[in-house]
């Protein structure tokens, strides 16, 4: 007897769970866990949505970015360069053509010169921003670097709970 893939919805609410505990532990292993558990979801019986087929390949290509980036900055001090900048695209749109502007070990800052949105990717995380807003944060950025106003030890008040 073949036996039966399991529920999609427990496959979601697993993913959901790995995603939250890598934002924790960044750990390797729970990274690939989320590779593996985006292919079953991308392979399940019940996944017949072209999009989420789509969105479920590239986020697997993401991923293995990220994990990439973490095993050359271990080893290498280098950055992984197949990080899926392209990942905001959905729907019928063709996906975005997007072009790297600024690019450091853990964050990237990209552009799809025909939709004009910029999108700044840190870490797991992906911002669609418009250009006042990627400006905004730029020169927030820019006053905390002149400032020199850096902590020089960790208080309480510096952590936020989500």
């Amino acid at each position: 007897m073949k036996p039966q893939p399991e529920d999609s919805d427990i496959i979601v609410a697993s993913l959901l769970f790995l995603l939250t505990r890598y934002t924790i532990e960044q750990d390797a292993r729970v990274g690939k866990a989320i590779i593996e558990h985006l292919a079953l979801l991308e392979t399940h019986p019940k996944t017949f949505q072209p999009n989420l087929v789509s969105t479920c390949k590239r986020l697997q290509r993401h991923w293995d970015g990220i994990l990439s980036v973490g095993r050359t900055q271990k080893h290498n001090n280098m950055v992984s360069s197949t990080i899926d900048t392209k990942i905001h695209s959905f729907g019928t749109q063709p996906m975005c053509n997007t072009e790297i502007i600024v690019k450091r070990s853990l964050c990237s800052v990209t552009i799809c010169r025909t939709c004009n949105v910029y999108g700044l990717h840190i870490g797991p995380m992906s911002f669609r921003l418009e250009e006042e807003l990627i400006k905004e944060i730029s020169e927030m950025f820019t006053d905390y670097s002149l400032s020199n106003n850096t902590p020089s030890k960790r208080t309480s008040a510096l952590f936020q709970k989500h």
